[in-house]
């Protein structure tokens, strides 16, 4: 869905959001950190945000993207945190 300055997917209810950022995109998972497995150590604890600019939502895992490769290594976090909220 379009939210203006960001894009956010959902599966019932909120799981990512896409921020666009100077040479990056910012993902912002809806998952608590401690509930992600992170193989790569890619992911953040976005609880030390207050929040972000531009987002609509809350998230627990904030996951910086710069390259076709940091999108392959986000793909199995983007995939928990789909199946985290389908819960």
């Amino acid at each position: 869905m379009a939210e203006g300055n960001s894009i956010s997917y959902h599966a019932g209810s909120f799981f990512l959001e896409v921020l666009p950022r100077a040479g990056r995109l910012l993902l912002v998972l809806a998952p608590e950190f401690n509930e992600i497995e992170d193989l790569n150590g890619i992911a953040q604890d976005a609880t030390q945000w207050k929040y972000f600019v531009g987002s609509k939502y809350d998230g627990g895992v904030a996951i910086s993207v710069r390259d076709a490769e940091d999108v392959t290594r986000s793909m199995p976090l983007i995939r928990q945190a789909l199946e985290i909220v389908g819960r």
